[in-house]
Parts: C-alpha cells; sequence; structure tokens
C-alpha cells in the first residue's frame, strides 16, 4: 500500500471569495488551512486515490439575528429553532484546484464534525445544496452574501439540494454528505465554486433541529470540515 502527501502552504489561489476579506488580497484567498492530502488506499484498484481537502473558508448564519457575522467562530450551526424566524444555515467551501490533474473524480462527500444540539430528541434532515453567489467568511450573514451586498434570497443564493442525511439526537459523530454532481461542475469549470450550503429544507419552523458542528477554527484539528474526494 502507498501513500502520497502533498501539503500546499505558503501559497495562493484564485477563488471567487474575495468579495469583502480583509486577510487576503483581491482575487485570492488564505491558504491557512489548505491541506490536500494524496493517498493510495484502495491497492485492489490501480489508480485509485482518495483527496482530502480542508475547509477554505466557512460560517454560518442566523435569520434571528440577520446581520451577524460568524466567520471565525470554533463551530458551525445549522437547522431550525424553537419558533419560526430562528433557523441557522451552515456555509462551506474548498480549494478544488489542490485536487490533482489526473484525477477523475468517481465520487466526492462534505465531512461535517456534529458534536452538539441546542435542543434534545430532535433528528432533523440536513440538506447540502451548492451556493450560487459568491460569499465572504468575515462578512456573510443571513441578509448579506459580501460586505453590502445583499442575497438575492435571504439566507443564501442555492441550487436544489443535492443530498440530505438525517442528524441523529444525541448520536454524534461525522455526518457525510454525497457532493459529487456539484464537485465535478466546480472541477470541470461547468459552474462556479462558491461552496456548499447546509440547511434544514425549509427550515422547519418551530422543529428545534439546531444541529453544531466543528469549523475549521476548532482547535481540534482532526475534527475540522473536509471534502472527500475519490479519484481514477
Amino acid at each position: 500500500m502507498r501513500f502520497l502527501v502533498i501539503l500546499l502552504t505558503g501559497c495562493k489561489f484564485t477563488s471567487p471569495f474575495s468579495g469583502g476579506e480583509t486577510d487576503a488580497p483581491s482575487g485570492t484567498i488564505d491558504a491557512r488551512m489548505i491541506d490536500a492530502r494524496v493517498i493510495d488506499a484502495m491497492p485492489d484498484a490501480p489508480g485509485a486515490s482518495t483527496v482530502t481537502l480542508q475547509a477554505s473558508v466557512d460560517a454560518y448564519t442566523r435569520q434571528q439575528f440577520p446581520d451577524e457575522n460568524h466567520g471565525i467562530d470554533a463551530d458551525l450551526r445549522t437547522g431550525s429553532g424553537s419558533t419560526t424566524s430562528r433557523a441557522n444555515r451552515l456555509f462551506v467551501a474548498f480549494d478544488v484546484t489542490a485536487i490533482p490533474a489526473g484525477c477523475e473524480v468517481t465520487a466526492a462527500h462534505l465531512n461535517l464534525y456534529y458534536y452538539a444540539e441546542d435542543f434534545i430528541n430532535v433528528s432533523p434532515t440536513l440538506s447540502a445544496y451548492r451556493v450560487t453567489a459568491a460569499w465572504s467568511e468575515t462578512a456573510v450573514t443571513w441578509n448579506s452574501r459580501i460586505a453590502g451586498v445583499a442575497w438575492a434570497s435571504s439566507g443564501g443564493d442555492h441550487d436544489a439540494a443535492e443530498s440530505s442525511v438525517v442528524a441523529p439526537a444525541a448520536a454524534f459523530g461525522w455526518l457525510v454528505w454525497d457532493v459529487t454532481a456539484m464537485t465535478r461542475g466546480w472541477r470541470s469549470g461547468g459552474s462556479s465554486n462558491f461552496g456548499v450550503m447546509v440547511a434544514e429544507p425549509n427550515d422547519d419552523p418551530g422543529n428545534q433541529g439546531r444541529k453544531l458542528f466543528y469549523s475549521m477554527q476548532s482547535a481540534n484539528t482532526q475534527l475540522r470540515p473536509f471534502l472527500s474526494v475519490d479519484c481514477q
């Protein structure tokens, strides 16, 4: 079994996430979290490998406080609250240019570590959506995607859900969404890479389904968000 580790540090990548950022020049993202590990973990399938991309930006937004930004918090929150207008939504993006040039993407999965919940005995469905407009980690809110620029639809502009999972009450651990189609689109250039939004469908008013996940700012580096990409 062969292991190849690729670490990309001290470099800049082109990205749509420059709008409103204060810690990176226009047209770039901060490469502080770019860490692509290429692991040949399937010796029985010649040429198969898995690429792991750490999050490059992440944040969550609050419907109840629609102008608050949560781009540097140690956690990410999504799901409904105790009444209407109290939903949260989670945003995360990855720099797919770190995927090796020869990789044919056969599958891609968003991995988030679910560690706490605001309400007990609720197991909400949480869906992954492709975000369709640029947003800034340090400025995104429920109302705005970058400083001074509103979303076309409050809460975030997005396509239909690509996949959904259930977040079981008190059963903490990794939750995994299939995001193969959107990753292929980003990789091919067929769609702009503005990342993924994870939300409870329709924000299910009053369901009390809000769950908490570790963000890329978490002190536990092993539990930060990542995108796993299977290559052939």
